[in-house]
């Protein structure tokens, strides 16, 4: 298992001895080119691991660092290993340890190599019990296997590997109802969704919470987290008001199990906050996100600190941003940025994210050109490492555009998302996320420079690959009608528009309920076709339901509760002239 480690080791059965090796000179009593040695080694640098790793954590130092300092003893053991062409559960338990040790560095990639062969060899080495059951080892190196595949983006891979874990820890256990099960299950569930198999991950998932909750107890830290990851499940399929109760009680969990200050009880803090802003909670959001950095940012020490502190500060800078407070924000996602960018990369999502989020920032305070320069910065460092066709280039390329769009330079930004979609398409398909949203941004540039019979086939295109992503009942998918019906009525073609409003607006409403802030840009669009077409009498009552929704949800000073006041205000003038009222 390995002393302090801080994930079970394969444990090793007794080897068939190899054929013995001259000693070398100098070398230990048993010769550093015998097994046993290599044994020896690999033990003491797990065990050692462990060890340092825990004191590292314990002291806020640096994990990753405390594991680094530990490599050589791995490396050693290895070289020897490999000089003897051993295949035996000894080699498996070593691979294993390296394996963790380069994973405790962030080293995925590397560990990922280690696990597959922790992995092999224990299909060689350690047969079956008499009843089929796989050793402990095996199980072991298929998890670490399954979730160094998860951080190195090969999900669907993942999810094979963790099916069989759990296939094979049920067969050991005898039974789905057990908690190590349910930890399995959480973790297949995340496979699942992060290859959008939501079908498949929501059973998983209640499957975990029920089993732990009945297994461990309904007030316990394990069911506060399957309890968050059933919510993340609903919240990626855009089921928001469904995993909002879930969060409140997953939080209420971990400030009972391991108190306010606790780094897991931030984490909820966060998640819940994610669910708030998405429904244009900005106040309630930062409520939670400001505690949640408090906490966060003053833990500190790994790897996985630093970005969970990121997070927080991230998702504070947004509500902030939300509610106009964006000097305060600025600070905040400056500091996002620098942590995303040394743990994440300039590539990553996440950092192109609180980017475009800071950019956001700057503009709202007049700084445009210190915005336009953070994004040909990250540009031109990705043309560099990247290459100028790889699809985070083409990341980069959409996100200049934006910001030189947010300045009404279009001719401008037109060519960057023009390249952007023609990359992600190519090299990434049209079902892609990133295409969707590239192909979304090139169409609201033509849409921009009046452009509209050019932006409608990309509307189009938008609107049928959101369903293939997310199902037919997805808000993206309602979002996306409302692009569409926008374009159509700039078209003229104003019964098409109704159509595709009144399909978003129904698709509001059954994923999200009657009175969702999220519902009212729909309305609007709607409204306004009523508009056009000469219905001014529906066009007030819609608009009127729509106001009261954003000024009891969002507030007065909110942009959409401005918007739907301008557009009530248009409407109410117009149906007065209609009936002669003047």
């Amino acid at each position: 298992m390995g002393c302090g480690a801080s994930q079970p080791a394969p444990r090793a059965a007794e080897p068939t001895a190899p054929e013995k090796a001259p000693a070398t000179t100098g070398g230990s009593v048993f010769g550093e080119s015998q097994a046993a040695t290599a044994t020896a080694l690999s033990g003491a640098a797990t065990c050692t691991d462990g060890v340092a790793v825990a004191a590292a954590a314990a002291a806020g130092g640096d994990v990753a660092a405390a594991a680094k300092a530990q490599e050589a003893q791995h490396d050693r053991a290895a070289e020897v290993t490999a000089s003897l062409e051993l295949e035996t559960a000894d080699t498996a338990e070593a691979a294993y340890g390296r394996g963790r040790n380069y994973t405790l560095q962030g080293r995925h990639k590397e560990a990922e190599e280690q696990f597959r062969r922790a992995v092999d060899l224990c299909g060689k080495t350690l047969p079956r019990d008499a009843q089929g059951r796989e050793q402990a080892a095996t199980i072991a190196a298929l998890l670490a296997l399954g979730a160094c595949l998860m951080e190195v983006g090969k999900p669907a891979e993942a999810q094979e590997v963790l099916e069989r874990a759990l296939n094979a820890k049920v067969r050991v256990l005898g039974t789905q109802a057990h908690p190590e099960a349910a930890a399995i299950a959480r973790q297949l569930a995340a496979a699942a969704m992060a290859t959008r198999r939501y079908a498949v991950a929501e059973p998983l998932c209640r499957q975990a919470l029920d089993i732990t909750q009945h297994g461990v107890g309904m007030e316990t830290k394990e069911a506060a987290a399957a309890m968050s990851e059933y919510a993340r499940c609903m919240v990626l399929q855009g089921r928001l008001p469904a995993a909002e109760p879930l969060l409140r009680q997953a939080l209420e969990l971990r400030v009972k199990s391991d108190g306010e200050a606790a780094v897991a009880t931030a984490a909820a803090r966060v998640a819940l906050g994610d669910c708030l802003g998405a429904q244009q909670d900005a106040e309630g959001a930062e409520a939670h996100y400001r505690k949640a950095y408090e906490v966060l940012a003053a833990a500190g020490g790994t790897r996985e600190g630093a970005l969970a502190a990121a997070a927080a500060a991230h998702g504070l800078g947004l509500a902030l941003l939300n509610q106009s407070k964006a000097a305060e924000a600025e600070g905040l996602l400056k500091e996002a940025l620098e942590a995303r960018r040394k743990h994440l990369g300039a590539e990553h999502k996440d950092t192109g994210a609180t980017l475009s989020a800071l950019a956001a920032a700057l503009g709202d305070r007049g700084r445009y050109s210190e915005a336009e320069a953070l994004f040909r910065a990250d540009l031109e460092a990705a043309e560099k490492t990247l290459g100028p066709r790889h699809p985070n280039t083409a990341t980069a390329m959409s996100a200049l555009g934006g910001c030189l769009q947010a300045q009404g330079r279009l001719p401008e930004a037109e060519p960057l998302f023009m390249t952007s979609h023609n990359i992600c398409t190519t090299q990434l398909g049209p079902d892609h996320p990133n295409t969707l949203t590239v192909t979304a941004n090139l169409a609201a540039c033509l849409a921009a420079q009046g452009r509209h019979a050019e932006a409608q086939p990309l509307y189009e295109a938008e609107l049928e690959a959101t369903k293939r992503v997310h199902g037919e009942n997805h808000p993206d998918v309602a979002t996306s009608l409302n692009h569409l019906a926008t374009c159509l009525q700039a078209l003229g073609q104003l019964d098409d528009a109704e159509r595709a409003a009144r399909q978003a607006v129904s698709l509001f409403k059954t994923a999200l309920g009657d009175g969702h802030p999220n519902s009212t840009l729909a309305i609007n669009t709607l409204g306004l076709v009523l508009l056009a077409q000469g219905k001014a009498s529906e066009a007030v009552s819609l608009l009127e339901a729509a106001m009261t929704t954003c000024e009891n949800r969002l507030g007065s000073k909110h942009a959409w509760t401005k918007t739907t006041t301008n557009n009530l205000q248009v409407a109410v003038t117009t149906y007065i002239c209609s009936c002669n009222l003047f």
